[in-house]
């Protein structure tokens, strides 16, 4: 898009995000890729870019957020139902500075009070010190349309920023690009997977795994335990041969055996507990 040179020239050295954006029944529409001016406005290009990331405690994160409101060919807006009071008095302080405009379609700003973020579908001017420039869409303007497309529609809901994240420097394009958006997505949703599995857990499953994991260090031990008396009476036998003398009854290493004995060979299936 042509923004007539008010916006700073294209740098690979900027921090590049990726949203990437579903329909409201699931299907992936496409990537949008973000290059922050974080060289221009330093403090809600970072905001936006933990938003983003979602590695800060208290932070927020857009991942999972709706496109909640849009003005039809003007601009379209996401990110609302994000908590993050963490970064608002950040973006407050970063209002205004740069001199950055909504100089066409493809720029993307931060409400001052708020998480939420727009991208201009057009020349909005009206904006211009209402919301804090953050970056531009470098890739994916066609999902741009497509998500304004799925808003017009009454008959479909609102797109959903199905995972987002961190790509670093803008010298990646492309096929790689893409993949490399694919890999972090795939990785996020397994991630999210286990931990709500793990938050589905109840107490007798917790309890369960907490004893086959007990059982299983339990065996280690054991194992080390008989590996090193092992060891340790070779040891034995090459100084009993050596000086004539040989080791009477059990000893030592005969107790520890009879233990290590009684440890493996105890029924691991007793559940009782006291009354």
């Amino acid at each position: 898009f042509d923004d007539g040179g008010a916006l700073p020239h294209r740098s690979a050295r900027r921090a590049h995000t990726y949203l990437s954006i579903d329909s409201a029944d699931g299907e992936l529409i496409g990537n949008l890729v973000i290059e922050l001016f974080d060289d221009v406005v330093p403090i809600a290009a970072r905001a936006f870019k933990l938003l983003c990331s979602g590695t800060e405690a208290g932070g927020g994160c857009y991942r999972g957020t709706t496109f909640h409101n849009y003005r039809k060919e003007m601009w379209v807006e996401g990110g609302d139902a994000v908590r993050s009071e963490k970064h608002q008095e950040e973006k407050r302080e970063g209002a205004g500075c740069g001199g950055l405009s909504h100089a066409s379609a493809g720029v993307v700003s931060m409400c001052t009070s708020g998480p939420s973020f727009t991208i201009s579908l057009t020349h909005m001017p009206e904006l211009d010190g209402v919301r804090v420039v953050v970056g531009r869409v470098i890739s994916g303007h066609l999902v741009m349309d497509k998500i304004a497309e799925d808003l017009y529609d009454v008959n479909k809901g609102s797109p959903v920023v199905g995972d987002c994240g961190v790509l670093g420097d803008g010298g990646i394009s492309g096929q790689a690009l893409e993949a490399i958006i694919a890999t972090r997505r795939a990785a996020n949703a397994e991630a999210a997977s286990s931990s709500k599995n793990l938050a589905a857990e109840t107490a007798q499953d917790t309890k369960e795994r907490l004893k086959r994991e007990a059982e299983e260090q339990g065996e280690g031990v054991t194992e080390a335990l008989k590996d090193g008396m092992n060891q340790a009476m070779k040891r034995q036998k090459l100084v009993g041969g050596s000086t004539g003398k040989k080791e009477q009854g059990g000893g030592i290493s005969g107790g520890i055996f009879d233990t290590l004995g009684e440890i493996s060979g105890s029924d691991s299936s007793d559940n009782s507990e006291p009354e």
